[in-house]
């Protein structure tokens, strides 16, 4: 495994929004959708969704919001104790 891809699952990631809103007839609505990572928040932003909600209601956006809840975290590595006991 290269280096890259180590650092990349090593990292600690956030859970992240993805908030729809729209309106349908004059009234406002929000959905919202979770993912561990804002990587996939994003690759669902850019998916084509937006473009089909918008062929149906023109007021819509989306957008992703990271929020500050872990969702992954880095593991700690044990450190070699060398030779000490614990107590």
């Amino acid at each position: 495994m290269s280096v890259g891809k180590k650092q990349e699952r090593e990292k600690m990631e956030v859970w992240t929004a993805l908030i729809i809103s729209y309106a349908i007839q004059g009234m406002h609505y929000e959905s919202v959708v979770w993912f561990e990572t804002g990587k996939h928040c994003e690759q669902a932003l850019r998916s084509g969704l937006y473009d089909v909600i918008y062929d149906h209601y023109e007021d819509t956006s989306m957008l992703c919001y990271k929020t500050e809840s872990l969702s992954k975290s880095i593991k700690p590595k044990l450190r070699p104790n060398n030779g000490e006991q614990n107590s």
